[in-house]
C-alpha cells in the first residue's frame, strides 16, 4: 500500500508540474501548436501504441499474478496465506485501476479548466 501511495504522489507531482507549466505559458505561444506538429505523427502513433500496451500488460499481469497467488494459497491450505493473497490482489487491483483511470481524469480536468481542447497528446 505504501508503494501505491508513493507512485500516486509521484504521479500527482508530475501532473501538478505539467499543469503549472501549461498555465504559466502565454496563450499566444501555444496557438497553432498541436500534438502532430510538436511530436510528429509517427512519434505520436508510437507513444499511443506503447501506452495502450502498458495498460493491456497491466491488466494481464494483474490477472495472472493474482491467479498464481490464489493457487499457491489454496494449495498451501493455510488461512494466513489466503489473507496475504487477498491483500496482494487488492493492491494489484488498485494499481490497475489507477493505471486505467488516472489518464482519463487528467484529460477531464484539462478540458474542464480550458487548458486543453480534448486532444491531449498521449492520453
Amino acid at each position: 500500500m505504501r508503494k501505491i501511495m508513493e507512485y500516486g504522489i509521484y504521479y500527482f507531482l508530475i501532473f501538478f508540474c505539467f499543469i503549472m507549466n501549461v498555465s504559466a505559458t502565454e496563450s499566444t505561444e501555444v496557438t497553432g501548436a498541436s500534438c502532430e506538429t510538436l511530436l510528429g505523427t509517427q512519434t505520436l502513433s508510437y507513444l499511443n501504441t506503447v501506452f495502450i500496451l502498458i495498460q493491456i500488460v497491466g491488466v494481464i499481469l494483474t490477472v495472472i499474478l493474482g491467479f498464481t497467488d490464489f493457487m499457491g494459497a489454496i494449495l498451501a491450505g493455510d488461512n494466513d496465506a489466503n489473507k496475504k493473497a487477498i491483500k496482494k490482489f487488492v493492491i494489484r487491483l488498485v494499481s490497475m485501476a489507477i493505471l486505467l483511470i488516472v489518464p482519463s481524469i487528467i484529460k477531464l480536468v484539462l478540458t474542464t479548466f480550458g487548458i486543453s481542447d480534448g486532444s491531449f497528446c498521449i492520453l
